[in-house]
């Protein structure tokens, strides 16, 4: 630091080191030299960049008054990947067109270090790039809490400040206000950047000619055309003209991406080439091998291992899409930690291309155009001849592998041209659209999908059976007349014969309807089989806060536990489990607010009801996935500081999707649930001071409230609330649960009446724990079984959270319990309209 006032020497120097928005380091220098030196050592959290402030207080030697005087300095510390870490990623160059076979991936860098490879198509980032990461996404997301404007400095001491991003208090000085956190510059916009050939010319009617010649065409002639009818019109050889004729063709090939020496058209461009080529006579369907259809997003996602040479090499095949690929590389090495690689990119192209845009689904039937674009990114205007290549099932002017009539078009220089065949689909399901385009540059054939709809509104019914030739059920009825089906149960040959009828389907499309059979030997039934196979189907809500982001882990959890304990996991389900688990663990932890509860989005007060239904899945987790203790403790520091003096929990804060609720609506529910997750946490093996004491107040309060009065959902609730926590007063509310259950001899089933079904089917399942946790006589507690198999839905879809997620952990606690017999159970199937069918 130079001090350049060389009267006032004895001066105490401030400075400040900022980053990030923040303060990391003050400090004072003193001493009588005009040069002071400044030294401290750059850190971790110095970087992408820092700020230097000095200000010191000094008097005017004119007004005598005291006045600071400052300055800053910006210094950039963008850091970059260490040594034992950083790689080197040779993507395979030179011309490659689509379908390569033959490419490789070269990595350098350190013996152990694991790379992962992403290679996808770059038109997915035109959107937007959120889930790329890179080391610039990285430091910019650092850089952007700099409130700082420049490289430092200023007109004068508010400037200095301002700039710098600090806010100096003080007396001697009234600081400059901004009105955001933000630098404002002005920005050139693309059209100026791109377009400013014209500002090179000097001279007003030469500036005017090459505006001229950069202006769109309305009728995509080209340069040469343009230029040509431009001397037709002037015809003159003075040389103001012949200038604005050089400026006005040179600007026109600036446009167009070309540079004054662009290439002249040749002369055959009117289609005999073409014709001698590829005459309409000898044209047909393209061979299989040459058809452009594996369009892919992705289309590296793997890991490789660099070995003791420090080299690896990956060999692959390119997908057929003429694009972009963006190769990023993420590198884990034993001994430098992560690091994240500038992506390459690699450009797959050809000169003559087409194109076909389709809508996602058409209805059968239904006429539609389908364009076809043809692409010259050549130097001279080609002829085409463009044809579709007959296909089943539709109609476009060909039989199946023959060609539609051939359409010429004629296409200049980097431009598209587009024709369009009328076509209509015949068939419902999932058909294919093939084009092919000929050209004296060169060929091109696409097949891309068409998904047809079938006319009208879909419609689906389900009947749900159960198969029981030995009666372990104890049903009392032989035969059983349903809606859907008739039941016989024959004793004697241990045969169960199960008819269901035809639905009613005079107004269903004709080829649409079609039957599925799912035969599965587990008492968890299709629920679990679609809890496993898609978690993200199993509540019918929507995606997005922090209520719906359950559904990402709340089902799955115990659907994994029974498969664990039954030993039916397999390798491919295990991970898929697994990933859900951790995909809804970290999903929900972009909801936790500061004190460690929950809210539908961050902006909305914590939920009692959330934060207590979160916590007692977390707990369920840990047994599975890695799950921060601290992220459980607090949550449960948040419910105990909410417990009122006599021990119950009202939710100051409902949630906003009430369906997720169930029935936990009021004190005595909310009391029971927070009580629920208390227990099964602790059950879990989680410590914490305060825990049992808290646990202790809320079975205290539900021994007092607790009536039958308040319903049988209430009841049943609380009886496994009791149960779960051990409470020692637990006797009376089981008493109220048996006096609520409704049974029904026929089919031996029992169940807990509610309001709706999603209330009886939650409710059910509490009983059935509570059963489970007291050591009910088998036979009683299989009654619930029975009647949750008769009606929890077969794909697991249900109108509420809570229904589904108790149904599945009511299911899975059986099935954990009740430790079943190998199924030995041979079934045939027939059909009455085809006498010849047996399965």
């Amino acid at each position: 630091m130079l001090f350049t006032n060389v009267k006032q020497r004895n001066l105490v120097f401030h400075y400040a080191v900022l980053s990030r928005g923040r303060v990391l380091m003050t400090g004072e220098l003193k001493g009588e030299s005009m040069q002071r030196s400044l030294s401290f050592r750059i850190t971790e959290e110095m970087t992408p960049s820092f700020r230097v402030v000095v200000f010191v207080k000094v008097r005017d030697l004119k007004t005598n008054a005291i006045i600071v005087l400052s300055d800053s300095m910006y210094v950039n510390t963008k850091p970059s990947c260490t040594a034992n870490s950083k790689i080197t990623v040779f993507p395979p160059r030179g011309d490659l067109t689509p379908g390569s076979t033959e490419t490789s991936i070269k990595i350098q860098g350190k013996e152990g270090t694991v790379v992962g490879l992403l290679g996808i198509d770059k038109a997915v980032y035109l959107l937007h790039k959120k889930g790329l990461l890179t080391s610039d996404k990285v430091f910019a997301a650092l850089q952007s809490k700099d409130l700082g404007c420049g490289m430092g400095g200023g007109a004068d001491t508010n400037e200095a400040i301002t700039k710098s991003g600090a806010v100096l208090l003080t007396s001697y000085l009234s600081p400059t206000s901004r009105n955001d956190l933000s630098c404002h510059e002005r920005h050139r916009r693309r059209r100026e950047a791109t377009f400013n050939v014209s500002d090179e010319y000097e001279d007003a009617n030469l500036r005017k000619c090459c505006q001229h010649g950069t202006r769109r065409d309305p009728y995509e002639k080209t340069c040469e055309h343009r230029v040509e009818q431009l001397k037709n019109i002037l015809q003159s050889e003075k040389k103001e003209d012949l200038d604005c004729i050089a400026a006005y063709e040179r600007c026109c090939l600036v446009r167009e991406g070309h540079d004054q020496d662009a290439e002249v058209m040749v002369a055959r461009t009117n289609g005999e080439l073409l014709d001698e080529l590829f005459p309409d006579n000898e044209l047909a369907p393209v061979d299989e091998s040459e058809v452009r259809k594996d369009f892919r997003d992705t289309w590296l996602f793997e890991t490789v291992v660099i070995g003791s040479t420090g080299e690896t090499e990956k060999k692959t095949s390119l997908p057929d899409s003429i694009t972009t690929w963006e190769l990023g590389a993420v590198s884990v090495s034993p001994h430098g930690g992560i690091c994240v690689s500038s992506p390459e990119e690699i450009t797959v192209f050809k000169k003559v291309f087409i194109e076909i845009n389709l809508p996602y689904s058409v209805v059968q039937n239904e006429q539609i155009e389908v364009p076809v674009t043809l692409y010259n990114y050549g130097r001279r205007e080609i002829m085409a001849k463009v044809f579709l290549q007959g296909t089943r099932g539709i109609c476009s002017g060909a039989k199946e592998g023959d060609i539609s009539p051939v359409k010429r078009v004629k296409v200049p220089p980097g431009r598209g041209r587009t024709v369009v065949f009328p076509i209509v689909p015949l068939e419902s399901g999932v058909r294919y659209v093939q084009a092919s385009a000929f050209t004296a540059e060169g060929q091109d054939s696409v097949r891309v999908l068409l998904r047809v709809e079938p006319p009208g509104k879909p419609s689906r019914k389900d009947v749900l059976l159960q198969l029981d030739p030995m009666n372990q059920r104890k049903r009392k009825q032989r035969i059983v007349q349903g809606p859907d089906y008739h039941d016989i149960l024959v004793a004697d040959n241990r045969t169960h014969r199960v008819a269901i009828k035809m639905p009613n389907l005079k107004d269903a499309v004709p080829g649409t309807a079609h039957c599925e059979l799912n035969i599965i030997g587990d008492k968890m039934g299709e629920s679990l089989e679609a809890a496993i196979s898609d978690p993200g189907h199993l509540v019918s809500i929507p995606r997005g806060s922090g209520e719906q982001t359950m559904i990402f882990l709340a089902p799955t959890l115990y659907t994994y536990s029974y498969l664990e304990a039954a030993r039916k996991i397999t390798d491919k389900t295990e991970d898929k489990a697994l990933d859900a688990m951790r995909r809804g663990y970290a999903r929900i932890l972009t909801f936790r607010q500061p004190n460690g509860a929950y809210a539908a989005w961050l902006s909305r007060p914590p939920s009692q009801w959330l934060t207590a239904f979160v916590v007692k899945n977390l707990c369920e987790a840990r047994k599975w996935i890695k799950v921060d203790d601290h992220t459980i403790t607090t949550a449960l520091a948040f419910l105990i500081s909410k417990q009122r003096q006599d021990g119950s929990f009202v939710d100051d804060s409902p949630v906003v999707h009430t369906e997720m609720l169930g029935g936990v609506q009021a004190a005595v529910p909310m009391t029971a649930f927070v009580l629920m997750a208390f227990s099964e946490c602790i059950n879990d093996g989680v410590q914490m001071a305060q825990l049992n004491a808290a646990k202790a107040r809320a079975a205290s309060y539900l021994d007092r409230s607790l009536k039958p009065e308040l319903g049988p959902y209430t009841v049943a609730l609380g009886a496994y609330a009791s149960s779960v926590s051990n409470s020692s007063s637990k006797s009376k509310i089981l008493q109220y649960l048996k006096d609520v259950v409704h049974y029904v001899e026929e089919n031996n089933t029992r169940y807990i009446p509610a309001p709706t079904r999603s209330l009886t089917m939650e409710a059910t399942a509490y009983a059935l724990m509570t059963s489970l946790n007291e050591g009910e006589d088998r036979t009683y507690t299989e009654g619930f079984v029975n009647w949750m198999n008769e009606n929890f839905h077969p794909s697991g879809a249900s109108s509420s959270t809570q229904d589904t997620v108790v149904g599945l952990q009511a299911l899975a606690k059986y099935a954990t319990y009740s430790k079943e017999d190998a199924m030995d159970l041979h079934c045939e199937v027939t059909l009455s309209s085809d006498k010849n069918f047996n399965r």
